[in-house]
């Protein structure tokens, strides 16, 4: 009997740090998470993704490779160079510390283009030549598919979707300056519920201030924001286009710049059908005709866990 092959992937997120194994039909077969600290030093969290990572391998001690996804920008050498969200991540060198820990192939990259990866290996990517993949959940991230290959720039950041500035008059005096005005900022999940709750005061017979629709919470989610909206809830629907209209200027600059018409959507906000449908026809409208012609939004096959079986597919190809 054919021995079964595993490849293990890290998903290093803003709220948790996730391990999993997959197999060779990249499903995952184990999988371990812990809370995410963002104010803890670089050592301590190289020392909790290592017990994530002999865990997986006690499970699994025929394991072939490692990979892992990091949200930050990535040098070629696998130094974590800059983390936005994780303050006192600098310079780490992911790269080096595990390849010496471990015995097994590493390879770490950008958290966007590990998933981004999925898509392009085994996912809607399969058949193009090109493409931009972008992930809208907590924040914003992206890859550049050109030729079959992940484009990395000069210094391993190209593909920062979510650091587009698109609003030169938004400002906030607690972001670093070059987040202020970015997509990011304006089309994250935070961003959307924010708007919602400003479009929620001027329609008090909304959805949004029913605690009924919101099966007795206190709060809502993009989820219940894009429930609402499709059942007709306005301050729902001009919440949602505000975001879709950002995100579909967002891919026509995109599509114009790399003349790349094919966009794959992933994260938990590419659930929304309105976001999406309203990215897609801004998009068209304000993109170069030669390149308007052939645009086309979709969703990503990789939807769950979409972060492990990336990394994953990292480790196993070397990428």
């Amino acid at each position: 009997m054919e021995k079964q092959e595993f490849y293990i992937g890290i998903d290093i997120g803003g709220t948790t740090y996730k391990c999993g194994v997959v197999d060779a039909d990249n499903n995952i077969v184990y999988k371990k998470s812990v809370p995410a600290n963002s104010k803890v030093s670089a050592d301590e969290t190289l020392y909790e993704i290592s017990l994530l990572i002999d865990d997986a391998l006690n499970n699994y001690p025929n394991a072939k490779s490692i990979g892992m996804g990091v949200p930050g920008v990535v040098s070629n050498e696998g130094i974590l160079k800059v983390a936005p969200n994780f303050p006192n991540w600098n310079n780490v060198d992911f790269g080096n510390f595990f390849s010496k820990k471990y015995s097994l192939p590493f390879t770490v990259d950008n958290d966007a283009n590990a998933a981004a990866t999925a898509e392009l290996i085994a996912g809607k990517g399969i058949n193009y030549q090109n493409f931009i993949y972008i992930t809208i959940g907590t924040g914003v991230g992206g890859a550049i598919i050109i030729d079959k290959k992940i484009f990395k720039g000069t210094n391993g950041g190209a593909g920062e979707i979510g650091h587009l500035i698109i609003d030169l008059n938004y400002f906030d005096a607690d972001l670093p300056k070059y987040r202020n005005g970015t997509i990011e900022e304006l089309i994250g999940r935070q961003a959307i519920i924010n708007s919602a709750k400003l479009q929620a005061k001027k329609y008090e017979n909304s959805l949004l201030n029913s605690k009924n629709f919101l099966d007795g919470k206190d709060f809502f989610d993009v989820c219940d924001i894009s429930k609402a909206a499709n059942l007709g809830d306005e301050a729902s629907i001009e919440c949602l286009s505000k975001i879709g209209f950002y995100f579909g200027i967002s891919i026509a600059s995109l599509a114009n710049i790399f003349d790349i018409p094919n966009f794959i959507i992933g994260g938990g906000i590419s659930q929304s059908d309105f976001i999406l449908d309203t990215a897609e026809k801004t998009a068209i409208e304000r993109a170069l005709p030669t390149v308007a012609k052939y645009l086309k939004i979709e969703r990503a096959r990789y939807l769950n866990e979409t972060g492990i079986i990336g990394a994953a597919l990292l480790g196993k190809f070397g990428i």
